[in-house]
């Protein structure tokens, strides 16, 4: 019964019990789920124990404490996915209002695709499922997340790296892009990236990010700036960066993350004595 694990709060004393109780809610969601069938195949099956598992685990914990019946705490964790499903919609609309002007298959495909998400999925059976395609790469994408925990915070970050990008001229990320790739229209490629990184490092020379382009003698002159420094000091140079930059906690975390992403790639490039590969020119796509 190691699944028992998922609820750490569940008092020894009660496992055996609680693992009746749940059988018998998966018993019961094997009946919805079949539509007057027989039965259901053995993967379904399991599906629907890891959904009915999940959903108890987001019973509070105190309710386990108190020794509310697997039933109960199902209950319970079924209308915290309700209103996080509410709260997922309302996300929803309120990230396309941020979205971009740009033409990136991947993005605006995914974000398509994460309405039909609210359209099939079903968290009275399958709670962790995520039923959608998410190709756009986040510059750093949710872990440990299921079902619409996974979507929410998809959607959250997703927001943010707009309303950061949002700062630039889309001409001017448009150009950007191109210098990351050979078609950022096809490819996937995440916007906030480069975008984050350009615009930490011309902050940094006090240059304005807006321009979102280094040219030679920038380059040379950030090299200059970065080269002396320790491992170190060079992630702490631009984690200062990025908190001068951020408008709030949010996008703060944003663009540490991708502070945290550029700096061994600025380490690399120190040692070569060149900053072409991270920040290169348009011509040379």
């Amino acid at each position: 019964m190691e699944y028992l694990n998922l609820f750490p709060a569940l008092p020894p004393r009660r496992k055996d019990a609680f693992a009746r109780e749940l059988w018998k809610i998966l018993a019961r969601k094997a009946d919805q789920s079949a539509q007057g069938d027989s039965s259901i195949p053995t993967e379904r099956a399991q599906e629907l124990f890891s959904s009915v598992c999940y959903t108890v685990s987001l019973a509070p914990e105190s309710a386990f404490v108190q020794g509310e019946t697997a039933g109960t705490l199902y209950d319970m964790g079924l209308e915290v996915l309700r209103q996080r499903f509410e709260t997922g919609k309302e996300l929803y609309r309120a990230t396309e209002k941020t979205m971009l002007p740009l033409d990136n298959l991947a993005y605006w495909d995914t974000f398509r695709a994460i309405a039909g998400f609210f359209s099939m999925y079903r968290y009275d059976l399958y709670a962790h499922d995520i039923p959608c395609m998410i190709d756009y790469p986040l510059s750093r994408s949710p872990e440990g997340l299921f079902g619409i925990d996974y979507i929410n915070a998809y959607l959250h970050r997703l927001m943010t790296e707009n309303i950061f990008c949002a700062r630039f001229d889309p001409k001017r990320i448009a150009r950007l892009l191109s210098t990351r790739c050979p078609d950022p229209r096809e490819q996937l490629i995440n916007i906030f990236s480069p975008v984050a990184e350009t615009a930490v490092c011309l902050h940094l020379l006090h240059a304005d990010p807006a321009d979102l382009c280094f040219s030679n003698a920038s380059r040379r002159q950030l090299l200059a700036r970065l080269a002396p420094l320790s491992r170190e000091e060079l992630s702490d140079t631009l984690a200062s960066q990025a908190r001068s930059l951020a408008r709030d906690d949010a996008e703060k975390q944003a663009l540490l993350d991708a502070c945290a992403a550029l700096s061994p790639r600025l380490r690399v490039a120190i040692l070569y004595d060149t900053l072409d590969n991270i920040f290169p020119d348009a011509f040379l796509f």
